[in-house]
C-alpha cells in the first residue's frame, strides 16, 4: 500500500489533520512510535491536530516520550455527548469492561484487524489499519453508528442471559 514507512507516516498526518480540528479530543490506543526515535516522530507528533492523550500499547518505548496530555494504560471516559454512555479505551480488545452487560462501549488497538469481532460485544478496533478505517482516526460519531449497528445483536444476546442469574 504505502512505497516506504515515510509515506505511510505522511498519510496518517494528512488523513488525522482532515478530520481533527484543533481543540478535539483525540485518543491514541497503543502502539503509536514504533522501531524510530523521539526525534523522528516529534515532528510528526507536533503536527496533528487535537489534544493529543494516550493509551499505551505494547511498543511504546517511543511513544511515551512524547507530550501527551496525559498517558494510561486503560482509560474510562464518560463523554457529556447525549447518547453516547461510558467508553472504556485500551490497547488491547477486552471480554468484560466497567458496565459492559449494562450497554457501555470498549474501543481498542492493538489487532491490526486480524481478531474477528464478536457482535455481541459493543466494542471494536480503531486502528487506522483497519480496512474500513483506511488510515484515519475514528470519530464518535462512527462509533455510535457502528455501535447502534451492533446493538441489535447485543440486546438479542443480553436477553439470552435474562432468568440464568447472569445479567440484572
Amino acid at each position: 500500500m504505502f512505497s516506504s514507512v515515510e509515506e505511510m507516516n505522511e498519510t496518517i498526518v494528512e488523513n488525522h489533520n482532515e478530520v481533527v480540528r484543533p481543540g478535539d479530543l483525540v485518543y491514541n490506543l497503543g502502539d503509536f512510535a514504533v522501531k524510530t526515535q523521539v526525534s523522528s516522530v516529534l515532528p510528526l507528533f507536533k503536527r496533528l491536530n487535537g489534544n493529543q492523550y494516550f493509551v499505551r500499547g505494547n511498543h511504546d518505548a517511543v511513544g511515551e516520550k512524547l507530550p501527551w496530555i496525559w498517558i494510561k494504560d486503560l482509560a474510562n471516559l464518560s463523554p457529556k455527548i447525549e447518547g453516547v454512555p461510558h467508553i472504556t479505551l485500551c490497547h488491547y480488545a477486552l471480554r468484560t469492561w466497567p458496565s459492559s452487560h449494562k450497554g457501555t462501549f470498549q474501543l481498542y488497538g492493538h489487532s491490526h484487524s486480524m481478531l474477528p469481532e464478536d457482535p455481541t460485544l459493543l466494542s471494536f478496533d480503531v486502528g487506522v489499519d483497519v480496512p474500513e478505517w483506511n488510515f484515519h482516526p475514528v470519530s464518535i460519531e462512527q462509533v455510535m453508528e457502528k455501535m447502534a449497528r451492533k446493538m441489535p445483536a447485543w440486546l438479542e444476546y443480553r436477553e439470552s442471559l435474562k432468568g440464568s442469574g447472569r445479567v440484572e
